[in-house]
């Protein structure tokens, strides 16, 4: 038994490492509040916004007032460039979106709106 206790200990402080959340830097939590408004902008494609909310809340306690002012702006910012976006700058920042925002969540999944943007594929 105490054979047993001794190969899962290291096991399971492994794993409870990798359980610990990451800790960002103010730029990457910056960046993270664009995402945030990108991922959520209807007008873009709504997309899953849990990933992102639940990081967002848990590096909030974390962060100076100088880098949660920054990130609201970061965030009105990119909610006027939503707003405002043409065709080219509409895709870019669905590019943004499905690219770089999904490396700060970790999550993988394609983008629903990637099949309605209005490009004609040929072969």
């Amino acid at each position: 038994m105490f054979k047993i206790l001794i190969a899962i200990a290291p096991l399971a402080l492994s794993t409870a490492a990798f359980a610990q959340p990451i800790h960002m830097s103010d730029a990457q939590y910056i960046a993270a509040a664009r995402c945030q408004v990108l991922m959520s902008s209807a007008s873009l494609g709504h997309q899953d916004t849990s990933d992102i909310n639940a990081l967002m809340n848990a590096q909030a306690g974390s962060r100076s007032s100088m880098a949660a002012v920054r990130a609201q702006e970061a965030a009105d910012a990119a909610q006027q460039a939503v707003r405002h976006a043409g065709v080219y700058s509409k895709a870019a920042l669905i590019a943004e979106r499905d690219g770089s925002c999904r490396t700060l969540t970790g999550a993988a999944t394609v983008s629903a709106a990637a099949g309605s943007s209005g490009v004609t594929r040929t072969n």
